[in-house]
């Protein structure tokens, strides 16, 4: 069963926020205390044993452990041990790798609930209204066990099948938040058509469905974002060797970058796969772009590019979303799938002529995007090429969702 991650707003008195602030103070003083016994036990014996009982023996030695419900002491103490395996992990390859370090004083660490059914969490309707009942430690100073919170959040929200509660501060915001991971019933979904899928950066997605229909979704938009925040950022002071603390206009402008980038991913993924849904579609086969970025160099100005294309969001949005509609996703390799003729089979680099136009000695001719999405497609469905493409439906963005080209100058 799939799992879907919903973020919520906390609203409630300012009591109860100090009350919450105190408990997040106290994820960070456990946190530190354990990380300080594991790094005296290393600059000792040059080992460290990170073991659930071991880690256990020493917080109960730590005198805020008891404020924290047991739930978020052995999420906490799992912390610890994830941080440490990944430091001895990177001591094998860089042995000037360093032990974990502690976290600031005044950091709100974030309360973790894994185990709702032991009672740490619960969730109330009460009116028309949704609220989140969360534990504490049972020997506060305070004496206060339990801090019920309203949730804000989006409307329609199944939270019966809840798993886990993160409860975080937002820095950006300034505002404590929920995150809910709850367990989703998907439709079954036994469709045998498909729908191959090349992810690029002047065509974001180019699709060749198996009943000959082709979608591209232009891309431009979020070039064009990225070009003009690259703009206004130019004028801010970077982050430097002396000075690696970003301003706040810096951190405004990424936030602001960051916002826009995902509304537009959001738009065209959720416009693909409701495509998808309606003609369907049993499997999507995405090409696989992961080291990408490694392992092509084009220079200053190309890598810049390259480094800003957001093409693993993209997908996990599409597998998301797929997975939620009873969707397959299948992720093969990719690699000469834009070089290689659908007609006659020959590879060769210098098909891709200006532009992103393919063009092949024995006469085939078609979009490259698409020549590589039927490519993929081809690999998982084995479908037969008449060398013969249909015309693509060019969708391309405007402020809220994507539309049909109406003219060549607009898909272009």
């Amino acid at each position: 069963m799939p799992y879907l991650t919903i973020k919520a707003h906390l609203r409630g008195t300012p009591e109860r926020f100090t009350i919450l602030r105190d408990a997040m103070l106290s994820a960070t003083k456990v946190y530190n205390g354990l990380i300080f016994h594991l790094r005296q036990e290393y600059q000792q014996h040059g080992k460290v044993c990170y073991s659930a009982s071991h880690l256990n023996r020493i917080a109960r030695q730590l005198p805020r452990h008891k404020e924290l419900y047991s739930d978020v002491v052995d999420t906490t103490r799992q912390e610890v041990r994830w941080a440490f395996q990944a430091f001895f992990q990177k001591r094998k390859h860089d042995k000037q790798a360093r032990p974990p370090g502690f976290r600031k004083k005044t950091r709100l660490s974030p309360l973790r609930y894994s185990h709702p059914n032991n009672g740490s969490i619960k969730v109330i309707h009460k009116r028309g209204m949704t609220y989140l009942r969360i534990s504490l430690g049972t020997t506060r100073k305070d004496g206060v066990r339990r801090l019920v919170f309203r949730l804000h959040t989006r409307p329609n929200v199944d939270l019966s099948q809840l798993k886990n509660v993160q409860i975080i501060y937002d820095t950006h915001t300034r505002d404590f938040q929920a995150r809910l991971v709850v367990e989703v019933d998907v439709p079954d979904k036994s469709g045998e058509a498909t729908v191959g899928v090349d992810i690029g950066e002047d065509w974001l997605i180019a699709a060749d469905f198996c009943d000959g229909s082709r979608y591209l979704v232009c891309g431009r938009l979020l070039k064009a974002t990225r070009r003009y925040w690259q703009k206004v950022r130019a004028k801010v002071k970077p982050p430097s060797q002396d000075h690696p603390m970003m301003s706040r206009r810096y951190r405004q402008i990424a936030r602001k970058e960051a916002r826009q980038i995902t509304h537009a991913l959001h738009i065209a993924s959720r416009r693909f796969v409701d495509v998808c849904a309606d003609k369907g579609v049993g499997t999507i086969i995405l090409g696989d772009l992961t080291g990408i970025r490694q392992r092509i160099a084009y220079g200053t100005r190309m890598n810049q590019r390259l480094h800003a294309w957001p093409y693993a969001r993209l997908r996990a949005m599409i597998e998301y979303k797929a997975t939620l509609l009873g969707i397959k996703v299948k992720v093969v390799c990719e690699k000469y799938t834009s070089q290689t003729c659908p007609q006659c089979g020959i590879r060769k680099k210098s098909n891709r002529k200006h532009r992103g136009w393919y063009s092949c000695c024995c006469g085939f001719e078609g979009q490259a995007d698409l020549v590589g999405a039927f490519n993929i497609h081809q690999k998982v469905s084995g479908i037969p090429s008449s060398g013969r493409s249909a015309r693509p439906v060019v969708l391309v963005f405007d402020h809220h969702t994507v539309h049909e080209a109406t003219s060549s100058r607009e898909a272009a």
